[in-house]
């Protein structure tokens, strides 16, 4: 709730009202918020833990395509957008918390609250941004300096991500982000 009264013009009684229709829900390590295949039918809000959205490739490898920390909005986004089934998967990395909204609750909501709609598409936005954001940076230079910018930028995840994803996510090996964290960049 501090999010959404923080980073909104929400008040207090229409961020309670908007988590009151939400659903509270545990994930373990590994378990996962969505599936590829799975139908996109609802957003989470995550409150504390870390999720890895990633694919699997035609060689049946993982590929890490995003790491989701607390206080950020999550979703398959194309699957979202284009009411299309899951390309991608969620998986906790950690045991994570999450408030939980369904596509047709969030659709009554900015129905009986209209200052919600604004909001959901601030919001929407915000995430599309922050995605291509990192997505441009993490396409240019090498896996050295791609590191280096997730050192710098979000020193969180090198302290709380498994080195396998990091690694997926850098598209390297794991023993060549060893030997770049060896460097002390």
């Amino acid at each position: 709730m501090r999010y959404l009264v923080r980073n909104t013009p929400l008040t207090q009684r229409d961020a309670t009202d908007l988590i009151a229709c939400c659903e509270l829900v545990s994930l373990n390590k590994n378990d996962y918020f969505l599936k590829a295949g799975m139908p996109v039918n609802k957003v989470g809000y995550l409150a504390k833990g870390i999720l890895h959205r990633f694919l699997i490739d035609d060689k049946g490898k993982e590929v890490s395509l995003q790491f989701i920390f607390e206080e950020h909005f999550f979703t398959d986004l194309d699957g979202f957008f284009h009411q299309l089934p899951s390309g991608n998967y969620i998986q906790a990395i950690k045991p994570s918390l999450l408030l939980i909204l369904s596509i047709s609750e969030l659709e009554t909501l900015q129905e009986e609250m209209p200052r919600l709609k604004p909001i959901i598409n601030e919001i929407k936005q915000q995430h599309l941004l922050e995605r291509i954001q990192m997505e441009v940076a993490m396409r240019i230079g090498t896996a050295a300096e791609q590191y280096k910018y997730l050192i710098n930028h979000y020193p969180h995840l090198i302290q709380q991500v498994p080195l396998k994803y990091l690694a997926s996510y850098l598209r390297i090996t794991q023993q060549s982000l060893s030997r770049i964290r060896r460097k002390k960049i």
